[in-house]
């Protein structure tokens, strides 16, 4: 009996030429598991280096404070970065606590990107459809010619 496993046909017909026993299925269950630990070893690698990005970027994060357009009255007290990597997971944790962080980045054409996170059910889409853009309740974001003149960082308020 052949031993059917995902593959191309050339890994199928190898299989046929191997007699099915319970000592071959052994190895090959020894194998993926070897496979499986060593995968999971590199993961756990992947997300500690990741991990270690993400603290090294919080600590040039900043407080914003960002006013609803047309209105007159204070926005969003929020975290802002700028980054271009992971910022799902950056975005995510400095969020906590806040409505939602925001973070951008020029791309090589000029224009600016932001994304926002919210991690308590602040529906961030609504901010970045103020802005020309949207997304869903826990991720969202927009693209503009010009960096917002209207996001001040917080500690510049009582200048000028």
């Amino acid at each position: 009996m052949a031993l059917e496993a995902p593959g191309d046909q050339g890994d199928q017909r190898g299989d046929r030429l191997h007699q099915f026993s319970f000592e071959r299925w052994n190895l090959l269950r020894i194998a993926l598991e070897d496979h499986q630990i060593s995968s999971k070893r590199e993961g756990e690698a992947i997300l500690r280096a990741q991990a270690q990005q993400v603290e090294i970027q919080k600590r040039n994060a900043g407080m914003v404070v960002i006013p609803e357009p047309l209105k007159s009255t204070l926005g969003f007290r929020v975290p802002f970065v700028n980054c271009t990597l992971l910022e799902s997971e950056l975005l995510g944790e400095l969020a906590e606590g806040h409505p939602f962080a925001c973070g951008w980045y020029q791309r090589a054409d000029g224009r600016f990107v932001y994304h926002l996170r919210s991690r308590n059910g602040f529906d961030c889409s609504e901010v970045a459809k103020l802005y020309g853009g949207g997304g869903h309740v826990g991720a969202a974001g927009f693209t503009l010619d010009k960096l917002l003149p209207i996001w001040k960082p917080e500690h510049d308020q009582g200048a000028g």
